[in-house]
């Protein structure tokens, strides 16, 4: 296997990632950045400890792109009938033009997600839909994502036994969400795009850290007793992240 690093970038075989240094703590991750993948890095690592790193993780950054490449992004092209994916349900890409409309509106409708655009905002072009209805597809999204949120939060919430001050949607790049000391609770509005069943797994992880700010055995079993499908949707998210995080980025 041909295999060397650089500090700005490792290459595996065929593959060269980019080497991203982050706030990470110890480990290493491969992450998806629209048509590439990049190798994140603790930023703390001088440059011998970073290739002695690498070294030691030689064959699971082979097997981790082994897999991801089994499974290869599909990227959204804004084409008529592309995939869009919504609770885990695959919808086709309608855009059409509307002189009645003000505004961008979008709706879901059998299996079509259908955006009728103001005609006077109609791109010239179909290479131009995207810097139109980029932006009002993310908003759509956000506004299904707290929509859900704040239904499914409180049952959760009086289950576990915990209260929460507020609930916030983000775009991450590589995490579902986020649990602060004061109460806070952020979701990646990327999460939409998985089952129900594994966003309500992520609802859950991300309360039980009001209770255990850290990921101990007592935090996975708090999880687990109050989501007994918790390793299916690891394994799902998991599977899919890749996928998921490359959408409209």
């Amino acid at each position: 296997m041909l295999f060397k690093s650089t500090i700005e970038s490792l290459t595996v075989g065929e593959h060269v990632l980019p080497i991203v240094k982050t706030h990470r703590k110890k480990s290493i991750g491969i992450k998806p950045n629209a048509n590439r993948f990049e190798l994140h890095v603790p930023k703390h690592l001088s440059d011998r400890a970073l290739r002695k790193v690498l070294d030691n993780h030689a064959a699971w950054i082979h097997k981790r792109l082994q897999t991801f490449h089994s499974k290869p992004l599909t990227v959204f092209q804004f084409q008529l009938n592309d995939n869009l994916v919504f609770l885990g349900e695959s919808y086709g890409f309608v855009p059409r033009p509307s002189a009645e409309l003000k505004r961008i509106c979008i709706e879901c409708s059998g299996q079509q997600l259908r955006l009728a655009v103001p005609a006077k905002k109609w791109p010239d072009s179909p290479a131009d839909l995207k810097n139109v209805l980029a932006a009002p597809l993310v908003n759509w999204y956000k506004q299904q994502a707290v929509m859900y949120f704040e239904k499914q939060m409180p049952l959760y919430a009086q289950q576990i036994g915990v209260k929460y001050t507020a609930i916030q949607v983000k775009t991450y790049k590589s995490r579902w969400g986020s649990c602060y000391s004061d109460g806070r609770i952020q979701f990646n509005w990327k999460l939409m795009q998985a089952p129900a069943w594994v966003i309500d797994y992520v609802i859950v992880h991300e309360l039980c850290h009001l209770k255990h700010a850290n990921h101990s055995r007592a935090f996975w079993d708090l999880v687990e007793q109050h989501y007994p499908q918790t390793l299916q949707a690891k394994t799902w998210l998991k599977t899919h992240q890749h996928t998921l995080m490359a959408f409209l980025v």
